[in-house]
C-alpha cells in the first residue's frame, strides 16, 4: 500500500469510530417522544404508546425545553394528521442552551400533515355528474366537536382526487381562452363578444379570469352585464371593481380570458362546481376515477404550521425532516376578487409614489408562516396540494435554511422572503438576514395565480438562494428585490448561484428566469444554468429575459450564466443603475452545466418525469433508503473532506 494511503487509514479509522461512538452517545442522551396516528394523547409519548398529535407532542415538549442538555426529537409515525386549526408554535417553543427541537420522520416512513377534509358518500346525478353534500354538520366534516366556530357554511377553491388537483368548473376549458373586445375606463365595465354571456343560476358567483399584458391576473367577479348589439359590457364587483381600474398597470388591452364558477360551466372531465348556498359539491370524474373507492379532498385551512415569536424573542431552533405538508385553501379571492400584483402580492390601493418605504396590499397566505424566527431549519419535507403558497418567511427572519424540500403543485408562490416589503424600515430587526435556500425542488407553482414565482425575496440581506432546481411555473423563477427605484435599502449581498431554472414564464411576460429589482450593493447571480424560456400564445407584449434586471437594479454582478433555448433576451437591462457588472454569460461552461441544480445528495428528491410528487402514508421503503442513503452521504462526505485534506495538503490531525 503506497505511503500516503496507509497514512490516510490511520487518520480515518478512529475518526469513523469517535463519529460513531459520538452519535451512540448522543442518542442515549436524547430526549426522544413519539406521534402516532394510532396513538393517544392521554399516553406518554414513548415509542410503544405515542400520542396521537402534533399540538400533544409540542405542549409536552414546551414543558421540558428550558432545561435542554441534548436535542429533544419527536418522531412522527407515518400516516395522516389532520388538522382543526394552524399549529402555532412561539417563543416558548425555542430550542435553548444552542439545542434544537427536531420534529421528524419515523424512520422509512411518511408523516403527512393535512389541512384537508375527505368527501365521501357521491351519488351519481346526470350527464355523468356525480353529487354528495357537504353541510359541516356531516360526519364527512373534520373536528365538527372541538370546531363549533367555524360558520356552518363550507367554502373551498381547490379539490384533489387521488392526489390530482381538479379544475373549478370554467368555460372554455382548461388550455382554451376568450378574449376581451375592449376596457370601458369611463364606466368601469369590460367590453366582451356577446355569445360568450350565457343564463347563470348564480352570477354574482362567477368571475372572469383575465390575464394581464405582463405579470398581472385579475379575478374580477361578475356584478351584472349588458348586451349592446354584438357586445356585452360586464360591470365586476367591488372592491375589485375599483382596484383594477385605478392601476395604471397593466395596460388595458384585449387579453384572453376564461369564465369560472358556474354549475353550467361543468362539461369537461376533471371538472368541479360547489354550490355554497345549498352546500352540494358536483363532479365530473376522469376516466378511471371510480367516486366509491377514490380519495377525495377540499381544504379547510389557509396556513399548517406557523412559528412566529416577537422582536423581543424570536422563535428559535426548531427545526422539520421529512414531512408532507398538504390542502390548503384561500378564501380572500371569494369576497374581494383579486388584483394581482406580482410575485406573491395582490393590489389593494392605488400605488405611492414611494414604492420603497412601504408597499400596500394583500399578502399570500403560506401552508408553512415563519416570522419573527430564527435557526429554523426545515429539510426533505415535501409541499403540495396547497391553495395559497408554500412557505412564507415573512419578516424578521434570519439564520434560517430550507434545504432539500420538495414543493410542487401551489396555487401561489413556492417561496417567499420578506414580505414585510419596508424598504428601510426604523427597527433594522425587521430585516431577514442569512437565511439559505438550497437543493430544493420547485415545480407547478402559479396554479391559480399566475404572477407567483419559484422563490422570492424582498428586501433581503445575505439571501443565498443556491442549487435549486426550478421548472413548470407560469411566471418568472427567482426573483429578488422590490421597489422598482435605485435608491438606498436594506437588500444587500445576495447570492443566486448554481440554480437550474427552465419552463418558466409559460403564461406571463415581463419576466426572467432570475428575476430582479432596485438597488443591491454587493448581489451575485453567479453560475445558473437556465434553459427552455418559450414564448407561450397567452403572453403580452412585453419581453423576458434569461436574466432580467428590470427598474432600479444596481450594484449587481451577473456572470458565468448559461442560457439555452432562451426565446427573448438572454440578459435583459431595463431602466437600471450605471454600475452593473454583466460578464462572461452566454458560455456553454461544462462546469455550470454539471454543478448547476440539485447536488448529489439531493438529487433523490428529484420526482419521476410526471411531476407527480407520492403522498403515501405508512411505512415507505424508498424514504427508509434515502434517509439512509442521506445519512451515508454525509458520513462520507465528512470522511472525504479529511482524505483530501490529509492527501494534498499534509494537514494532519
Amino acid at each position: 500500500m503506497p505511503l500516503h494511503r496507509r497514512r490516510l487509514s490511520l487518520v480515518l479509522a478512529p475518526l469513523l469510530a469517535v463519529h460513531l461512538a459520538l452519535l451512540a452517545a448522543a442518542a442515549s442522551a436524547q430526549v426522544t417522544y413519539f406521534v402516532s396516528p394510532e396513538g393517544n394523547d392521554g399516553n406518554p409519548g414513548s415509542k410503544s404508546k405515542p400520542f396521537r398529535t402534533l399540538e400533544k407532542a409540542r405542549s409536552v415538549v414546551r414543558s421540558e425545553n428550558r432545561r435542554m442538555k441534548n436535542d429533544i426529537v419527536v418522531y412522527l409515525h407515518g400516516g395522516e394528521y389532520p388538522l382543526c386549526d394552524t399549529v402555532v408554535f412561539d417563543q416558548q417553543d425555542s430550542g435553548t442552551n444552542g439545542l434544537s427541537i427536531i420534529y421528524r420522520a419515523y424512520p422509512g416512513e411518511t408523516p403527512v400533515v393535512t389541512g384537508g377534509q375527505r368527501i365521501k358518500g357521491w351519488k351519481a346525478t346526470t350527464n355523468g355528474l356525480y353529487k354528495v353534500s357537504v353541510r359541516s354538520t356531516q360526519p364527512l366534516a373534520l373536528c365538527t366537536a372541538s370546531d363549533s366556530s367555524r360558520p356552518n357554511q363550507v367554502q373551498f377553491r381547490q379539490l384533489y382526487v387521488n392526489g390530482r388537483r381538479a379544475v373549478r368548473a370554467r368555460t372554455p376549458n382548461t388550455g382554451e381562452y376568450y378574449r376581451l373586445k375592449s376596457w370601458d375606463t369611463v364606466n368601469k365595465r369590460v367590453e366582451i363578444n356577446r355569445s360568450e354571456v350565457g343564463h347563470w343560476g348564480r352570477l354574482n358567483q362567477v368571475a372572469m379570469i383575465i390575464l394581464g399584458r405582463g405579470v398581472n391576473q385579475a379575478n374580477l367577479r361578475i356584478a351584472s352585464f349588458s348586451p349592446v348589439g354584438t357586445s356585452t359590457f360586464v360591470v365586476p364587483v367591488e372592491p375589485e371593481r375599483t382596484r383594477i381600474f385605478e392601476q395604471e398597470y397593466p395596460p388595458k388591452e384585449a387579453r384572453p380570458y376564461y369564465l369560472e364558477n358556474a354549475f353550467e360551466f361543468l362539461d369537461a372531465p376533471g371538472e368541479w362546481y360547489l354550490d355554497t348556498t345549498t352546500q352540494d359539491l358536483f363532479y365530473k370524474p376522469r376516466p378511471g376515477e371510480d367516486l366509491a373507492s377514490a380519495v377525495v379532498v377540499a381544504p379547510r385551512l389557509e396556513t399548517l404550521v406557523r412559528i412566529q415569536g416577537t422582536l423581543d424573542a424570536p422563535a428559535r431552533h426548531i427545526q422539520f425532516h421529512g414531512l408532507t405538508f398538504e390542502h390548503t385553501t384561500w378564501l380572500l379571492p371569494n369576497s374581494e376578487g383579486f388584483i394581482g400584483d406580482q410575485a406573491s402580492i395582490a393590489f389593494t390601493q392605488r400605488l405611492p409614489a414611494d414604492q420603497t418605504t412601504s408597499y400596500p396590499g394583500h399578502r399570500l397566505p403560506a401552508a408553512f408562516h415563519l416570522e419573527s424566527a430564527s435557526n429554523i431549519r426545515l429539510e426533505r419535507n415535501t409541499f403540495q396540494h396547497l391553495g395559497g403558497s408554500a412557505i412564507n418567511l415573512y419578516a424578521a427572519t434570519q439564520d434560517n435554511t430550507l434545504l432539500g424540500n420538495v414543493i410542487a403543485d401551489v396555487s401561489g408562490s413556492g417561496i417567499s422572503l420578506d414580505l414585510n416589503l419596508e424598504g428601510n424600515p426604523k427597527d433594522t430587526r425587521k430585516v431577514s438576514r442569512r437565511n439559505v435556500i438550497s437543493n430544493n425542488y420547485i415545480s407547478k407553482i402559479g396554479r391559480d395565480y399566475y404572477q407567483s414565482v419559484g422563490i422570492m425575496a424582498g428586501y433581503t440581506d445575505t439571501t443565498v438562494i443556491e442549487h435549486n432546481e426550478l421548472t413548470d411555473m407560469p411566471y418568472s423563477g427567482i426573483s429578488v428585490g422590490w421597489g422598482w427605484a435605485d435608491v438606498p435599502n436594506a437588500a444587500r449581498n445576495n447570492v443566486i448561484s448554481y440554480n437550474k431554472i427552465s419552463h418558466v414564464l409559460n403564461m406571463m411576460a415581463d419576466g426572467g428566469g432570475i428575476y430582479t429589482l432596485s438597488r443591491q450593493p454587493g448581489t451575485q447571480i453567479v453560475g445558473n444554468h437556465i434553459h427552455d424560456l418559450k414564448r407561450p400564445p397567452t403572453a403580452g407584449g412585453f419581453t423576458n429575459g434569461g436574466i432580467f434586471l428590470d427598474e432600479g437594479s444596481n450594484l449587481i454582478t451577473v456572470q458565468d450564466n448559461v442560457f439555452q433555448n432562451v426565446e427573448d433576451m438572454n440578459v435583459k437591462l431595463h431602466k437600471n443603475g450605471t454600475s452593473n457588472v454583466i460578464r462572461n454569460n452566454d458560455v456553454s461552461s461544462l462546469q455550470v452545466l454539471t454543478s448547476a441544480g440539485l447536488e448529489p445528495a439531493y438529487r433523490d428528491i428529484r420526482p419521476p418525469e410526471t411531476g407527480t410528487v407520492p403522498a403515501a402514508s405508512g411505512r415507505n421503503p424508498s424514504a427508509m433508503r434515502s434517509a439512509a442513503l442521506a445519512a451515508s452521504l454525509t458520513l462520507l462526505s465528512l470522511l472525504a473532506y479529511v482524505g483530501y485534506r490529509v492527501h494534498h495538503r499534509r494537514c494532519w490531525v
